[in-house]
């Protein structure tokens, strides 16, 4: 036997209570649960290698396998990196993320498309740019260029042209990728307002992986931000959150909670209006709006809010932290994409698209501009704090827009902005696990 192992650098050890610790490893994305003399041992044999491996062989391999014990030889920065450029340089799948329009039938605050494009009425998708998608996504999925298709649905709202421009490229998309045996999924960012039992069903049908519905608090403060011309809103959205909950049993429903000083104070209220989902595929994500400045009240008020959802049964999401994926946005990766209504495209949706990198040929080719080169050579690797830090494989560091713009990289720190500090989080997926045994 010999000594050819060493413990990863990327090991946590977090109590959870008087009688119970966490060990987790950012890598491996591995929580083991232990109570206090377990944790003892384990502690006692993660020092001392040479004699867990002896006495106790089959556990030591496991350790192995979970990235909690690595060969001496391994370098993890070199792991990570190798496993981060295979991902985003993956071009058998095409990312695609549409924009039918940037208007939308509410007119919240805080919207991002209000504060920083000009145009945001009358900006529709036209047949031509429509035509140019498909052409687009025939092109790669006949050739076998790619063999997984994803499309992402922003806006503005998606939905506000539902028959003439979702349904026609989702059903035209699908159509194409059974014809050449391409994997087909999608993925949606709404208001939910617009949502309706058809078109939930239909959504099944091009197995739409993912929904995320926003709403603003209870029903008094969201109707105050999220209305229809004055037209209450809060009742219909539920409504249709808890019918997909049902029929959209294989999607993940990410219900987006913004707040802002004041909206966290009646979360049981949301909490009870919610209690017909099915919780089994509902996340509930709590974000701030981002025109709200920290403090520290509001933090006691986030966990506070964060913690009744979990003791209520719902499982919740902390966007900083997104362990085994390797990327820290999708639009990192090479072959994904944001295509406005107008046909430009794009590396980030939170923009004002009036740079685009490339635009889409009748042919349906992308072709590229000179600034397309700004992305092609920047990596989170170039960040010598993200290289060093502990965190890296949970985060990924700043996302390629925010690179590219050489905005001061150590503000842009995802973890900084997080209202959950590392250990917290290690906390709350220990606590799910323990709920689902």
């Amino acid at each position: 036997m010999n000594n050819m192992n060493k413990l990863s650098n990327y090991n946590y050890e977090v109590s959870i209570d008087e009688t119970t610790n966490v060990f987790y490893n950012s890598i491996s994305d591995k929580i083991l649960i232990l109570n206090k003399d377990e944790s003892f041992k384990v502690n006692y044999l993660l020092n001392n290698l040479q004699e867990f491996e002896r006495d106790f062989p089959s556990i030591f391999q496991a350790f192995c396998a979970w990235h909690f014990i690595i060969d001496k030889k391994i370098n993890e920065i070199d792991f990570i990196k190798e496993n981060y450029f295979k991902t985003i340089l993956n071009n058998s799948t095409l990312d695609l993320t549409i924009n039918p329009t940037l208007d939308c039938n509410f007119n919240c605050w805080y919207c991002f498309v209000t504060e920083n494009i000009s145009q945001k009425k009358g900006t529709k998708m036209s047949n031509n740019v429509k035509e140019k998608i498909l052409r687009l996504i025939e092109k790669k999925v006949k050739s076998r260029e790619i063999n997984v298709l994803n499309l992402g649905w922003f806006g503005g709202e998606p939905l506000l042209f539902y028959d003439e421009i979702f349904y026609e490229i989702t059903n035209n998309a699908k159509q194409i990728c059974e014809k050449y045996g391409c994997a087909y999924s999608n993925s949606i960012i709404s208001n939910g307002y617009l949502l309706d039992n058809n078109k939930i069903k239909y959504m099944k049908s091009i197995n739409m992986i993912s929904m995320q519905i926003t709403i603003d608090g209870c029903e008094r403060k969201h109707n105050k931000i999220r209305n229809e011309n004055g037209k209450n809103s809060y009742k219909k959205i539920i409504s249709n959150i808890i019918v997909a909950s049902n029929i959209l049993e294989k999607t993940q429903l990410l219900i987006r909670i913004n707040y802002d000083k004041t909206t966290l104070n009646n979360v049981e209220e949301i909490i009870n209006d919610l209690n017909s989902v099915n919780k089994k595929n509902v996340l509930i994500d709590l974000q701030k709006v981002w025109q709200v400045s920290d403090s520290e009240s509001l933090s006691i008020q986030f966990e506070e809010a964060r913690n009744k959802f979990v003791s209520a049964g719902f499982n919740t999401r902390i966007w900083a932290f997104k362990p085994s994926r390797y990327f820290s946005c999708v639009f990192d990766k090479n072959n994904s994409f944001a295509i406005n209504y107008d046909g430009n495209i794009f590396k980030c949706v939170s923009r004002d698209y009036t740079t685009p990198l490339a635009s889409i040929s009748d042919d349906g080719d992308i072709l590229f501009n000179d600034h397309a080169n700004d992305y092609s050579a920047r990596n989170v690797f170039d960040i010598q704090t993200c290289v060093n830090c502990k965190e890296l494989p949970m985060c990924f560091g700043p996302c390629l827009q925010k690179i590219v713009e050489n905005t001061n990289l150590e503000d842009a720190c995802v973890l900084k902005l997080s209202e959950t500090k590392v250990e917290d989080y290690i906390k709350i997926r220990a606590y799910e696990v323990i709920k689902k045994i």
